[in-house]
């Protein structure tokens, strides 16, 4: 079966960890038995993402897994053009704040 999972992971400055730069919320597609294997596959996936990296204007940058947030099994056993792989429902005020970071006109 195929699988969907949400990964939290927190970047904060190598040099002051207690100051967060930003967060990143990364799906990633699995293939597992279960939800519970994905799950466990989708953990192993977060540490591996876990690392330090230089940015040129930070004195460098600390990537920390936190979590698998979620984990979706999707529909179907193939994938292809046009298959769903995230969906979520959105409270209106969360939905124009989407739409102004794209420069739609919001009403």
């Amino acid at each position: 079966m195929w699988f969907a999972a949400s990964l939290l992971l927190k970047c904060v400055d190598a040099l002051q960890p207690r100051k967060e730069l930003h967060w990143e919320d990364r799906i990633v597609l699995l293939k597992a038995e279960n939800a519970e294997e994905a799950h466990a596959i989708a953990a192993v996936m977060g540490q591996k993402a876990a690392r330090d990296y230089q940015e040129s204007d930070d004195d460098g940058v600390r990537v920390i897994f936190e979590a698998v947030e979620s984990v979706w099994e999707l529909e179907g056993e193939t994938l292809e053009s046009g298959t769903e792989l995230f969906a979520r429902r959105l409270r209106p005020q969360a939905a124009r704040r989407l739409l102004q970071g794209t420069g739609q006109r919001v009403a």
